[in-house]
């Protein structure tokens, strides 16, 4: 498996461009870290791109330090712009009240500076904090003053760029985007598993119910007498492992359910690639899912559901199954309907590899942001 087009890394830019990215720190965890150390990877030599890390883990806290953090992190910026001067600063807050405090922080000590040409890149989303901002006069104000005036912000849904619309931000500034996923983790990767063999399902995710897995390992269980061949894979961790290991057991599927744990990279590109359908019917708060991404780069029709930016990723039937609800019937039902038609099953599968490398794959993406970068410089 290979991206389409040339690399972001092999193209030749005329000017220097200086960027400075604000995240945790790279060797952390979560989407959003991924998401920076993918586009920092992905740029030419010519961007000369810094990474500000901002933010603590949670097991780097204390009460003290938690005050003083938010600071530091903004000294540490008024340091950092005044020596590299960038060209652009890309903040990456999540849309709620902690990152609010913080990223509004940063947002001001730039203001202040008089450093306009900044991107914003909301990740994360509470729904709940949003409904808060928009039904408090004050909090409009407030929010309009911190972040109305970026000239470029983007989110990862529709939905999501109607609430800042609403908020008092201008069409022309918000943008709806994607996340990306690394096309690396593919190179080499081929399907190691006959086409006669049983059918695998795919679930990859944190172990929390409002990704849906409790609705998978039921409908697993519906459906095993139907299809005495399908077998499930949980790709990941998480809170819920014990009562899902218990109900496997319980169920009696010891033997039709595999939990694989974490899986990274190449091994976790094998995985998927070795599956058959990924079912994600997640009613999580999510934006654009890597996980969404990277099972459709693997060439897997998929399961899931219309929450956060998936409906501007995901089209039913082309994609899949986008689901009306979440429930074990639903579920069951979804699934029924692929496994009826291994052709049908096919032929979408092969479209989600090609939409997903297409668009998705890190070095598309990435080129995408720096024509942003260029456009603000």
């Amino acid at each position: 498996m290979s991206a389409t087009g040339t690399s972001l890394r092999d193209l030749e830019l005329t000017d220097e461009l200086r960027v400075l990215i604000t995240a945790k720190g790279l060797d952390a965890s979560g989407g959003v870290v991924n998401y920076v150390a993918s586009l920092m990877n992905q740029f030419p030599e010519m961007v000369q791109c810094e990474h500000l890390q901002v933010g603590r883990e949670p097991h780097e806290r204390r009460m003290v330090r938690d005050l003083l953090f938010p600071l530091l992190d903004n000294f540490a910026l008024l340091r950092r712009v005044r020596k590299l001067r960038p060209h652009c600063v890309h903040i990456n807050p999540s849309f709620n009240l902690k990152a609010m405090l913080r990223d509004g922080m940063l947002l001001t000590t730039l203001r202040l500076m008089g450093q306009r040409r900044v991107v914003v890149f909301f990740h994360g989303w509470d729904d709940d904090f949003a409904a808060k901002v928009l039904r408090s006069p004050w909090r409009r104000r407030l929010f309009r003053w911190i972040f109305g005036w970026p000239p470029v912000i983007f989110v990862l849904a529709s939905s999501f760029r109607e609430t800042l619309l609403a908020l008092g931000l201008a069409p022309t500034q918000v943008r709806v985007t994607t996340t990306m996923f690394d096309g690396d983790i593919f190179s080499g990767v081929t399907r190691s598993r006959g086409a006669d063999e049983e059918v695998r399902l795919a679930f990859m995710s944190r172990f929390v119910a409002a990704k849906g897995i409790h609705e998978v390992v039921n409908a697993m269980a519906a459906l095993a007498h139907e299809h005495p061949g399908l077998r499930l894979l949980l790709l990941g961790d998480g809170p819920e492992r014990l009562a899902l290991e218990d109900r496997v057991a319980s169920l009696d599927l010891g033997d039709r359910v595999e939990f694989a744990g974490y899986l990274r990279g190449q091994e976790k590109a094998q995985a998927l690639v070795d599956s058959d359908i990924f079912v994600f019917p997640t009613y999580y708060g999510e934006g654009c899912p890597v996980v969404l991404l990277e099972a459709m780069a693997a060439g897997l029709p998929v399961i899931t559901h219309g929450v956060g930016g998936i409906p501007d990723i995901f089209e039913d039937p082309r994609n899949g199954i986008l689901l009306q609800r979440v429930d074990d019937a639903s579920v069951v039902d979804a699934l029924r309907e692929l496994l009826s038609d291994p052709q049908r099953t096919a032929a979408i599968g092969d479209h989600n590899r090609e939409h997903a490398w297409t668009h998705y794959e890190s070095a598309m993406v990435s080129r995408r942001m720096l024509a942003t970068y260029r456009e603000l410089s």
